[in-house]
C-alpha cells in the first residue's frame, strides 16, 4: 500500500451500500468484514529501521539528523559499544529515507555521512582516521 499516491474517497457505493472513509490516516474503512481503504499521505512512516552503527571511537559524539526537515532523530556520546538507533521508514525514494550522520571527535577527522534508509534493518561500519592537523593547545 505504502506505494501508492494519497486519493482521498469522498463517498462511495459498494455493492449497494454506501461507504463513508474513516477520519483518520492509517486506518481501513471496514464494512461487512472487508477492508475498503488504508488512508496514507506520502509523509506516512511506513516501517522502522533499526540503524546500527559500529566502529566509532569512544567519546565521539554522534548526531543522527534529517536534512530536508531539520529535525534531530539521535544526539549520544559514544562508548565504544555499536551505536544503535531506530528510526522510521518511508516509502521507497522518499526524501525522507535521508539521514545525515555526523561523527565528531577532536582526535579523529569530523565524518559527515548522508545514509539513505533502505530495509528493516541497516549496519553501517565506519573507520575513524587520526586527525594528523590537531593540536592540543595544552
Amino acid at each position: 500500500m505504502s506505494g501508492y499516491p494519497y486519493m482521498p474517497l469522498l463517498s462511495s457505493t459498494i455493492a449497494g451500500r454506501s461507504v463513508i472513509p474513516p477520519v483518520k490516516r492509517g486506518e481501513f474503512a471496514n464494512r461487512s468484514g472487508r477492508a475498503v481503504m488504508l488512508q496514507r499521505l506520502p509523509t506516512d512512516a511506513v516501517a522502522t529501521t533499526m540503524l546500527t552503527i559500529t566502529g566509532v571511537k569512544a567519546g565521539s559524539e554522534v548526531h543522527i539528523a534529517d536534512p530536508s526537515r531539520n529535525l534531530l532523530f539521535s544526539d549520544e556520546a559514544a562508548t565504544g559499544a555499536p551505536i544503535r538507533a531506530l528510526l522510521q521508514r518511508y516509502a521507497a525514494g522518499s526524501p525522507n529515507n535521508l539521514v545525515r550522520i555526523l561523527i565528531v571527535n577532536l582526535q579523529y577527522e569530523t565524518m559527515d555521512i548522508t545514509y539513505e534508509l533502505e530495509s528493516a534493518t541497516a549496519s553501517l561500519p565506519v573507520f575513524q582516521r587520526i586527525d594528523r592537523n590537531y593540536r592540543n593547545p595544552t
